[in-house]
């Protein structure tokens, strides 16, 4: 692993722990200040500049670059647009609760009260799960009538809306399920598992917000199905490791790891759990003696060290979901023929949500969706076709080798 990704992690580590437990060393430091430029760009990426500002700060690392007035706004400003939107999701938790909805807040804002300064945690958008199809039109009727408008950005899974207050533009992704449909055997035992998800009170002291949430098994199989989703379309960046990290951290002693386990040997996810968790251990300061503790179950014994690095990089250069890599698309489940038209035609309900319910369009609705992947390829990712298909074989194998294509391999049993 080369300075600038070690010392990367060793910042995010040190901001995510109040005690200070992984200290830097001197010798780091040092590396830490030859690194400066490149590593507050790679902050900038991966949307943890708070993190490794605060740890910059904290550790005494002084350099100019860290004093010039464009970056203290910089800091200053995402300081304020988290504060923004964690006052503007206190304001619409209020009408939700006015109005008796039975709601979940999901991750972003939920999982503040898991770090040491929750305002370094960025937040681009809301996200709130109705599950009940009757609740969730009576919510989104709600919103329209209180000055929200509908976005361009439906999924099968949520609908984007947009709320104009002051000059800024707020956006809530108001999900009707957790994850969207893979086209796998997955989706049935996930939406089992989510069948009946009944929201826990919690409380955000600081900001005085009171809210619904899932329960603490169910919530952490969603942080982890929320990784799955990112990693198996362009990939995702530290942040989410970040808030894998705190979330197991914090509520270790709260979780059935036996009932956790039959969730993940029922996804088949047993793996790629095992490989997200030793991650967090080795590079943001997990505490490995806390989930001993609990009796956690996915500490694999041993685990190929060539498969963590793999895994990393794929982190690594993905930036936040996949936006630094554009060479990146959808992961078919296997390499044939077969899997590559079905990704296609997922594809193309992701961006015909609508007309893709009826069939009789599918034809002219695959032509779009091959044209648009060819020109963006040429146009906005300036990448050749043939090397696209290149890194997608060998995120291919990356997928494989975290027994990723069990559910294919299940279906054809």
């Amino acid at each position: 692993m080369n300075t600038e990704i070690t010392c990367f992690y060793k910042l995010l580590s040190y901001a995510l722990h109040s005690d200070h437990s992984d200290m830097i060393t001197q010798t780091q430091k040092e590396q830490i200040r030859q690194k400066l430029p490149d590593l507050l760009q790679l902050a900038r990426q991966h949307n943890v500049s708070l993190f490794v500002y605060d740890a910059l700060c904290q550790c005494d690392i002084d350099d100019p670059l860290l004093q010039e007035t464009t970056f203290q706004r910089e800091m200053l400003f995402e300081c304020y647009h988290n504060y923004d939107m964690l006052f503007f999701a206190k304001k619409i938790l209020a009408l939700l609760e006015e109005h008796s909805v039975s709601y979940c807040l999901l991750k972003g804002v939920s999982l503040l009260a898991n770090y040491p300064k929750p305002e370094c945690r960025s937040a681009s958008d809301i996200d709130i799960l109705v599950s009940d199809p009757k609740e969730y039109t009576r919510t989104r009727n709600l919103l329209l009538s209180y000055g929200f408008c509908v976005a361009n950005g439906t999924t099968d899974h949520h609908e984007e809306l947009l709320y104009y207050e002051n000059d800024k533009t707020y956006l809530l992704e108001l999900h009707n399920k957790l994850i969207n449909n893979s086209g796998n055997v997955r989706d049935e035992t996930i939406k089992a598992l989510f069948k009946q998800t009944i929201p826990v009170k919690k409380n955000l002291s600081f900001a005085a917000l009171s809210y619904q949430c899932l329960n603490t098994e169910q919530n952490l199989l969603y942080l982890l199905l929320h990784m799955l989703q990112h990693f198996t379309s362009l990939g995702f960046g530290a942040k989410l490791l970040c808030d894998w990290t705190v979330f197991l951290e914090h509520h270790a002693h709260e979780i059935d790891f036996m009932a956790f386990q039959t969730m993940l040997e029922d996804l088949g996810l047993v793996p790629f759990c095992e490989v997200m968790t030793e991650l967090c251990i080795r590079y943001l300061g997990l505490p490995r003696e806390i989930l001993e503790k609990n009796h956690c179950t996915f500490l694999a014994a041993t685990i190929d060290p060539a498969l963590l690095q793999r895994v990393l990089d794929d982190i690594h250069t993905a930036g936040e979901f996949g936006k630094e890599n554009h060479t990146r698309v959808l992961i078919a489940h296997q390499n044939n023929f077969s899997s590559t038209i079905a990704q296609g035609h997922r594809q193309m309900k992701i961006y015909f949500p609508k007309l893709s319910h009826c069939f009789l369009f599918w034809p002219v609705l695959w032509s779009i969706t091959l044209y648009r992947f060819l020109c963006n390829n040429r146009r906005l990712r300036k990448i050749d076709t043939k090397t696209i298909l290149e890194n997608t074989r060998q995120r291919q194998e990356l997928f494989k080798a975290l027994s990723l294509d069990s559910d294919a391999k299940r279906k054809e049993n």
